[in-house]
């Protein structure tokens, strides 16, 4: 039977004394769908890359008393920065893409829109997604074993994402199979240890030539994965996979 652990948001802060007071929707699955007693141990990770242990010490209307008996930082699973741009693509993919991306060590998700992207959110409805895939993201830590949780960035406009400061390595997938390809790339040159990484997905259209010329002129290596061509939802996981066993994570 699969352990259950639960996300302690940082709002809920352990007194000195050990205790912490658990509630709104982790509170209600504690009490209603696990029915946890009073004395019950319980897991808890901090999202900032603390596990936690705890004891239960009273169940109250729509909260819980924990008395926090062990706090742990173990290694980190991910030693790699990478960040993942994705178009977004059509329908519930962006649903698959930020479990999956979540699942192999994403550190930031950035959203984004190109020129053949077909979703036109209006602002409201963007927010509503932007806070699902964090929902998305946080039941995907629980479930992976992850102690921090991936950062999920408001949607951006093309020309915003090939502005991110900040990342060494910029790469960007192309469709075309004449362009370097990805095991080429990272087999020619030496990628610094803990190197932040930004790769850029683009939607089911692929990216325009003049999104790769402004790529380029932005510092990005367009890279590809051969003549085969992948639904955009499937490509995120074999980067990240990819580049996890070629840049020293497959142990």
């Amino acid at each position: 039977m699969t352990s259950h652990r639960f996300y302690l948001d940082p709002k809920h802060e352990i007194s000195p004394d050990g205790r912490v007071t658990i509630s709104g929707s982790e509170a209600a699955h504690l009490a209603a769908s696990l029915r946890k007693k009073p004395g019950d141990q319980i897991s808890f990770f901090d999202g900032q890359g603390r596990n936690l242990t705890g004891r239960i010490e009273a169940i109250q209307p729509g909260r819980i008393l924990v008395v926090i008996e062990d706090i742990s930082a173990p290694v980190q699973n991910f030693h790699l920065i990478i960040s993942l741009g994705q178009a977004i693509p059509k329908g519930s993919k962006m649903d698959k893409i930020v479990r999956e991306a979540t699942e192999l060590g994403a550190a930031n998700i950035f959203p984004f829109v190109s020129a053949r992207t077909i979703p036109r959110l209006p602002e409201n409805r963007s927010r509503e997604k932007t806070e699902r895939w964090r929902r998305i993201a946080l039941a995907a830590s629980k479930q992976s074993g992850r102690v921090e949780i991936p950062e999920i960035h408001g949607t951006l406009k093309f020309a915003e994402i090939v502005e991110l400061p900040g990342y060494d390595c910029r790469l960007l997938l192309s469709e075309y199979p004449d362009e370097t390809s990805l095991y080429e790339y990272l087999h020619s040159r030496k990628i610094p240890s803990g190197s932040p990484l930004l790769v850029l997905i683009g939607p089911e259209g692929g990216f325009g030539h003049e999104e790769v010329a402004l790529a380029r002129a932005k510092g990005f290596i367009p890279v590809s994965l051969g003549s085969q061509v992948l639904r955009t939802e499937t490509v995120a996981p074999v980067i990240l996979g990819i580049l996890r066993y070629e840049l020293g994570e497959h142990s």
